[in-house]
């Protein structure tokens, strides 16, 4: 019995050894899986191609359908993403659900989906084409961030997903639901590297890090990128580790692949598909065995790797391509027993609202009043354990802010509770984020913009931001600073200063006809404080206060009746008017809409109060100069509304805006429209002086038909404008101007603006080919082509 003992004990021993050398050592060699199935063992390799491996789902299905089983699966890029998600656990119906999911669309292209967004601590969007992010660390070293795609939403959303089948593996990719390989790429080393074990998630994320697109995971100490720059159709990997009986080798990129230089075309190539050929290795896989392996070449060449919105047609693709090849797929599996699709595990791999996430660990590098920021947005009740689903909405609030839209984030579980923590990366150096654009226009309303922003970490966060327009008609410099606190109800304090300068005589036509100039130079200037703070995840409240000082300068030819004759004589009037004073106010805003030029998506709701103490100090040249200086002080409420809503064969778009006030008008009728409360209904609206759409009090509205008609790229856009109001300026034979006092609604003095347009989206911004219509003579018809963001700072009079 004593040897017995002894016998049982050092083989306990044994194993015990054999098992710490294994978990030691199975990131470089682990053995290979053995077979031991009854039947023939299949080897799934599915490649990279970006977007295009959403048609490996299609192609998986197939095979579950007709009973081919799955045993081992080696992936790249996305081909990792899918063969891992599958691998873990996920059924070919959730992989489908999540392709699909709106989410999914946006965290690849690196965005905040606009129902996640914070609106408190956003940036507003301005007309930038691309922006550059520059770092400089605590030396002042300078480092740039080529990358293109943000992965602070894609890491968060794919570790959710995947950190407890990491877990339950004991991050070991052999004990997965079934045994899977992923492919990065190593640049330093010029290598492929088979990942075969850690966070399941992270090895995905990495092998889908294209090089200047996404930012490179660290794995095992190095950065490794996308998979597919060395081994996109990993054929090697599955025979070394897993030696099935069958491979069966789907490739995204097969009608892609070159066999010898293309003479006739290289030109052509080079400059449209240069970075598919550097970064996707395509070559035919010499390991495949025509004899008993299966070579699948997907025909999705005609599709673009960066959409992934064609869910519906890369998917049936994959799944009618494969169901054409399944009965060559099916002899050569042979008369070897069928296998029943894989049951679900997402109900154990996926419960957002389970409240079970203790702690947010943060990077080291942090100091107390960071980290103190940080967790204050993230978990502000550090003692209780939260869900999934509540830390997503404050991880959201973090980075709306573009601080902190690089960051990373992964859950994991801790080694001595068990408990699953969120760990969140956050480097505080000082960021400076540059940004160039501006718009082209078929008016003279073009103009270039700058903007640059700086931001400094520490206890609060610091923030300066400076913008820039400059054209013939429009140029304006904005610059703010802000520190936002990270409290029980976060909110920020600045200070900013506006100069915009609209020259309204430049604004002409440069493709067609003329139209009769109009003189009129505004000036406005304002410098000021504000505060904000959030009221909800879509909301914020801003008190502000300020001083202003604007110049009005104008050319106007008006007529007057002789007293000897009937004969109306024209006379030249220069005037100028200064207006200065100070304002304050507050304003209560949402806004989730998902562009600031022609949206198509979300809504905007803002209500705003203020009182403006203005000095009025004029002089009119008509043969010899007449002054005026009066004190003319106003109170002013609006509402401002717009929404859009998605039916089922276009979008429905509304807006409103109403104003009451006790504005009084000014000398003339140029400075009276000037200073007047406006409703702008078209996008170009504020490049127009017009006489209409303006008045103390008025109630305006109108509606818009969005409708997609070439994907969601290319849309129509059809809208129409109405206002009204209980006061309008006239000039008639008087030099001052003549204010006239009617009902609301009174249809003789309604104003009218109808548009329609053709809009592409592009990666600059919005290209816009518009037809416009006013019930004013001298605007009856115009013509606009557009290209990017036609937008401008604000007017504090009018905001």
């Amino acid at each position: 019995m004593h040897i017995i003992k002894t016998t049982l004990l050092f083989l306990l021993i044994l194993t015990a050894n054999s098992f710490c050398f294994g978990q030691h050592s199975f990131t470089d060699s682990l053995p290979k899986v053995g077979h031991n199935k009854g039947r023939k063992t299949v080897g799934l390799v599915l490649s990279g191609g970006g977007a295009k491996g959403i048609a490996h789902v299609g192609v998986i299905k197939v095979l579950e359908e007709n009973g081919i089983p799955i045993d081992y699966i080696t992936g790249t890029s996305m081909g990792a993403i899918v063969g891992g998600f599958y691998a873990a656990g996920y059924t070919t119906d959730e992989l489908e659900a999540f392709l699909r999911d709106p989410q999914f669309q946006v965290w690849v292209s690196g965005q905040i989906d606009p129902a996640d967004e914070y609106y408190f601590g956003k940036q507003d969007k301005g007309a930038e084409w691309v922006n550059f992010n520059i770092e400089l660390d605590s030396n002042y070293d300078v480092s740039w961030d080529p990358t293109i795609v943000k992965d602070a939403s894609l890491n968060f959303a794919l570790s959710a997903r995947l950190y407890k089948a990491s877990y339950e593996s004991h991050y070991n990719f052999d004990s997965l639901q079934i045994p899977f390989r992923c492919i990065g790429s190593d640049i330093f080393e010029r290598k492929a590297v088979t990942i075969k074990s850690g966070s399941v998630e992270r090895a995905m994320r990495a092998s889908m890090a294209v090089p200047l697109a996404f930012r490179p995971i660290k794995i095992d100490g190095k950065y490794l990128f996308d998979g597919g720059v060395y081994n996109n159709i990993p054929v090697d990997v599955m025979k070394e580790d897993f030696n099935p009986d069958m491979v069966i080798a789907v490739n995204l990129g097969a009608h892609d692949m070159i066999e010898e230089y293309p003479y006739e075309n290289d030109d052509i190539m080079v400059k449209g598909n240069v970075l598919k050929y550097i970064i996707m290795n395509n070559t035919y896989p010499e390991e495949i065995d025509s004899l008993k392996d299966v070579y699948l070449g997907v025909p999705v060449d005609a599709f673009s790797s960066a959409d992934f919105t064609p869910v519906d047609t890369l998917m049936s693709i994959g799944y009618n391509y494969a169901q054409s090849q399944i009965g060559f797929i099916k002899e050569k599996y042979g008369d070897n027993p069928r296998v029943e699709p894989k049951k679900s595990e997402f109900k154990e791999l996926y419960n957002p609202t389970v409240e079970d996430i203790s702690f947010v660990e943060l990077s080291d590098d942090l100091s107390f009043g960071q980290r103190v920021f940080v967790r204050n947005i993230i978990k502000p009740n550090r003692r209780k354990d939260t869900s999934i689903e509540h830390l997503l909405g404050r991880y959201n609030m973090l980075i709306s802010n573009n601080y902190f839209s690089d960051i990373d984030a992964y859950f994991y579980y801790d080694t001595l509770d068990y408990k699953p923590r969120l760990h969140i990366d956050v480097t505080p150096n000082k960021k400076i984020r540059v940004g160039v654009g501006g718009n082209i226009a078929s008016r003279n309303i073009g103009q270039a913009y700058l903007n640059a922003q700086l931001s400094v970490f520490r206890k609060s966060l610091n923030t300066i931001r400076v913008n820039a327009f400059a054209g013939a008609f429009y140029s304006s410099v904005k610059a703010e600073v802000e520190t936002m606190y990270a409290k029980a109800i976060p909110f920020s304090i600045g200070a900013e200063y506006i100069l915009n300068r609209w020259n309204y005589g430049n604004a002409g036509e440069l493709i067609f006809e003329p139209r009769e100039r109009l003189d009129v130079y505004r000036a406005d200037n304002y410098a000021g404080l504000k505060a904000s703070t959030a009221t909800g995840r879509k909301s914020k409240i801003t008190m502000f206060g300020g001083y202003f000082w604007n110049t009005d300068n104008y050319d106007q030819v008006i007529y007057l009746e002789s007293d000897s004759s009937d004969i109306s004589l024209p006379i030249d009037i220069v005037g100028e008017e200064q207006l200065t004073g100070w304002t304050f106010g507050a304003t209560w805003e949402m806004n989730s809409l998902n562009n600031p030029t022609f949206p198509t998506t979300g809504k905007r709701l803002k209500a705003s109060a203020k009182a403006i103490m203005s000095d009025n100090k004029f002089k009119i040249y008509v043969g010899t100069p007449r002054t005026s200086d009066f004190y003319n002080p106003w109170e002013m409420l609006q509402v401002q509304y717009e929404q859009y809503f998605p039916l089922k064969f276009f979008t429905l778009g509304l807006k409103g805006h109403a104003v009451a006030s006790n504005y009084q008008q000014s000398v003339t009728k140029s400075t009276s429209l000037a200073n007047a409360p406006a409703y702008y209904p078209l996008f170009d609206s504020r490049s127009l002086f017009t006489d209409g759409f303006k008045g103390p009090n008025f109630i305006a509205g109108g509606a818009k038909l969005i409708k997609n008609i070439f994907g969601e790229s290319i849309r129509l856009q059809l809208e129409g404008h109405l206002f009204s109001s209980n006061v309008s300026y006239e000039s008639t034979d008087r030099i001052n101007v003549t204010v006239v006092k009617h009902d609301f609604f009174d249809k003789d003095y309604i104003d009218i603006a109808l548009s329609g347009s053709i809009i592409y989206s592009s990666p600059i911004g919005p290209i816009s080919c518009s037809v416009s219509h006013y019930n004013e003579e001298d605007y009856n018809y115009m013509f606009l082509l557009n290209i990017g963001f036609l937008l401008y700072n604000k007017k504090i009079l009018e905001e």
